[in-house]
C-alpha cells in the first residue's frame, strides 16, 4: 500500500459507521484499497481537513472526523464503504501539504511513488463531473429533456420483457478530463470507477461498460507489460506521442507542475522502452530514442482564429519551465507525430555533437519539485543553420499547408525584403513558418532556420551568449509556392549549435 492510507475500520459493507476514519502509516504492510482522482478546486480553504505537519500526530491518533472533511473526501468513504473497502488513498489527505521544507519534501517523495499509488489500487474512482471537490460528485448532474419511455419487448423465446429507451448521453467524464494532474491517474489505474458528466462507466484492461447500457471492448490500451512485450518500436513512441498530445491539452493551477504530473507516465514509459530495448534517456519530455521527430512539435492547429487566452502570469521576474526547445515550455496544445517526414525520407540533418549524446546532462523523468530541474538544460547538436527574415506579408492561401498550420512565410535574409507577391519573385519565400508564439516569440523579423531532416527544421532566436532558444518550425514544400532548391543549405557548414 502507499506510504499512508485512510482506516475506515471494518464496516462490514455499511455505508455509515460510528468508526472514525484514522490515518496510518503502512509501514510497507500489503493490502487492497480504493483511490480517489478529483479536481481540487479553486480558492483558499478548499479542503477543510488536510494532511498538515501540525496535523499529523492528531490525524493519526485522534481520526479524522467527517463532518470537517470536504465533500468528495466524505463521498469517497461512501463509496469505498458500500463495495467493502476498509482503505482508503486521497492526496489531501495522505501527502503532507504546505510550502514548508518538510512538507515540500514529502510531497516530492509521494509525487514520485504515484505510478504505484494509483497502478496498485484495486479500484480509482474517478469524480469526473465536479470541478470543485467542495460539490458533490454523487448528485447527478445530468437531467435528460425528454425522459425514458417503457418499450415492451417480445423475445425470441416468446417471453415479453421491457427496457428503457432514451435519448443519446454523453460519454465525457467532466472536469476531471481537463485537468494535468487527473491524466496520469486515469492512465496508470487499472480499474476505475467514472462519474460523469451524464453517466457513470466502469473502465477494466477488458472493456468499459456504461450507465445507459452500451460498451467498448478493449476500449483501453493494452496494459503496460503486455504492451512492452507486444508493441513494435515504432507502436510505442506513436504511442507516447498519442498521450502527450493529449497531456498538452490540459490545465495547471501551477504551470511548474508540468513535468511533476507527467513523472508517473514517463517513468512506466522507460521501463517500455528498457524492454524493447530502446534508449531510455529522457530528456525534459522528449525520449533520446526519437529525437529528431520529438524535436518537430508544433503548436496546435485549430480551427478558431480568435482562441480564448490562456491565464495570463502575473507581473513579476520570469521564470523558465523547460526549456524552450521541449514542448512542456509552450504551456499549451501542440501536434506531434510519429510519422513525419524523417520517417518517410530518414535522412537526418542534425546530429547530436557527443556521439549519441544529444544532451551533456542527465534530466531524471521522477524529478518532481520545479527548483530541482536542471534549468537550463542544454542540447548540444552539430547543424547547419542559416539567417532568415519573416516576411512582412501574410500567409493568406498558404495558412493551412497540409497537416500543418501556417503563420509567416520565411524569406532568405540577405535578399530584399519582398513588397508583394506574384508569379515572377514567389520563389524568394523559401519556406513557411509557424512560431510556438503569436508574433513569433521576439521583436526582431529575423531568426534562423536550422534543419532537422531534409524538409522540416526549427526556426531559432540567437542570445547574447551564443546559445540558440527555439521560436517556431518551418516546412520545405515541394509544390509550386515553396520550392525547395531555394532553401540551400549546401553552401552552409555544419556548426556546433547550443539550444536551450
Amino acid at each position: 500500500m502507499p506510504t499512508r492510507v485512510i482506516d475506515l475500520g471494518d464496516t462490514g459493507g455499511a455505508t455509515t459507521t460510528t468508526t472514525t476514519p484514522r490515518l496510518i502509516e503502512t509501514g510497507g504492510q500489503e493490502g487492497v484499497y480504493v483511490a480517489l482522482s478529483y479536481c481540487w478546486g479553486e480558492g483558499r480553504g478548499t479542503h477543510q481537513r488536510k494532511l498538515e505537519p501540525e496535523t499529523h500526530a492528531e490525524l493519526k491518533k485522534n481520526g479524522i472526523p467527517e463532518r470537517e472533511m470536504t465533500l468528495a473526501h466524505r463521498e469517497a468513504l461512501h463509496i469505498a464503504r458500500a463495495l467493502g473497502f476498509r482503505y482508503v488513498w486521497i492526496d489531501a489527505l495522505c501527502i503532507v501539504q504546505g510550502t514548508g521544507k518538510a512538507a515540500r519534501d514529502d510531497w516530492a517523495r509521494e509525487s514520485a511513488r504515484i505510478p504505484d499509488t494509483y497502478g496498485n489500487a484495486a479500484l480509482t474512482v474517478v469524480a469526473g463531473r465536479s470541478g470543485d471537490s467542495r460539490r458533490s460528485f454523487l448528485e447527478p448532474a445530468f437531467a435528460p429533456a425528454i425522459r425514458p419511455a417503457r418499450v415492451t419487448l417480445r423475445l425470441p423465446d416468446g417471453t415479453v420483457s421491457h427496457c428503457l429507451l432514451g435519448s443519446k448521453r454523453s460519454r465525457a467524464a467532466g472536469p476531471t478530463d481537463r485537468r494535468a494532474w487527473c491524466f496520469q491517474e486515469f492512465i496508470l489505474s487499472r480499474r476505475r470507477l467514472v462519474f460523469g458528466e451524464e453517466q457513470l462507466s466502469f473502465h477494466c484492461g477488458q472493456r468499459v461498460d456504461f450507465e445507459d447500457g452500451t460498451y467498448v471492448s478493449h476500449a483501453d490500451k493494452e496494459e503496460w507489460d503486455t504492451f512492452a512485450t507486444n508493441a513494435s518500436s515504432r507502436d510505442v513512441l506513436s504511442r507516447w506521442y498519442d498521450m502527450i498530445r493529449e497531456y498538452s491539452r490540459r490545465e495547471f493551477s501551477d504551470p511548474t507542475d508540468n513535468f511533476a504530473a507527467l513523472a508517473g507516465v514517463a517513468l512506466r514509459f522507460q521501463k517500455v522502452l528498457e524492454a524493447k530495448k530502446m534508449s531510455t534517456r529522457y530528456l525534459a519530455g522528449l525520449w533520446e530514442a526519437d529525437m529528431i521527430p520529438a524535436l518537430l512539435w508544433r503548436r496546435l492547429k485549430t480551427s478558431d482564429a480568435t482562441p480564448p487566452p490562456r491565464r495570463q502570469p502575473r507581473r513579476g521576474e520570469e521564470v523558465a519551465i523547460a526549456p524552450s526547445w521541449s514542448w512542456l515550455a509552450l504551456g499549451g496544445p501542440i501536434c506531434q507525430y510519429a510519422y513525419s517526414s524523417y520517417r518517410a525520407a530518414p535522412t537526418p540533418r542534425c546530429f547530436p555533437r557527443h556521439g549519441d549524446r544529444w544532451a551533456p546532462g542527465d534530466w531524471d523523468p521522477s524529478l518532481v519539485k520545479h527548483e530541482e530541474l536542471p534549468l537550463p538544460f542544454r542540447l548540444e547538436v552539430r547543424a547547419h543553420v542559416r539567417k532568415v527574415r519573416r516576411s512582412a506579408l501574410p500567409p493568406r492561401h498558404y495558412r493551412d499547408f497540409g497537416y500543418w498550420a501556417v503563420d509567416a512565410l520565411l524569406e532568405a535574409a540577405e535578399s530584399p525584403a519582398l513588397a508583394e507577391l506574384d508569379e515572377s519573385n514567389r520563389h524568394r519565400v523559401i519556406a513557411l513558418g509557424l512560431f510556438d508564439l503569436a508574433g513569433g516569440g521576439s521583436r526582431s523579423s529575423t531568426c534562423w532556420a536550422m534543419p532537422l531532416t531534409e524538409g522540416e527544421g526549427l526556426l531559432l532566436g540567437r542570445r547574447a551568449d551564443g546559445c540558440y532558444e527555439r521560436l517556431g518550425v518551418f516546412r520545405l514544400a515541394t509544390d509550386e509556392v515553396v520550392r525547395p532548391a531555394a532553401f540551400d543549405f549546401s553552401n552552409v557548414a555544419l556548426e556546433d549549435i547550443t539550444l536551450v
